[in-house]
């Protein structure tokens, strides 16, 4: 997969990220398909940004960024991204 292709599916993917369904209705098979796409690119982005380690807890798009919680060792941090390739630490706290 070229870069500007993954580059793209992670943009769409914050998108569709941010049009969530309620918990009380569970989305059509082809959304969630989408949403565990996006997710697996969500991830590797984050690993290859901060490293292995990272595991992804929670996403959402604010003002134009996403905006994900990332675990590792105890700590866990609030990153955000415009891009989906250069990710911002904007809170640290332990667990």
């Amino acid at each position: 997969m070229k870069r500007r292709h993954f580059l793209a599916l992670l943009s769409a993917g914050g998108t569709a990220i941010s049009h969530v369904t309620p918990a009380f209705s569970a989305p059509a098979a082809p959304d969630r398909h989408r949403m565990q796409q996006v997710t697996q690119k969500m991830t590797r982005s984050i690993h290859a940004h901060f490293g292995s380690g990272f595991e992804l807890r929670s996403t959402h798009v604010a003002q134009g960024r996403t905006v994900c919680v990332i675990e590792n060792r105890g700590n866990r941090l609030r990153v955000s991204s415009r891009d989906a390739t250069t990710w911002f630490v904007e809170s640290a706290t332990p667990m």
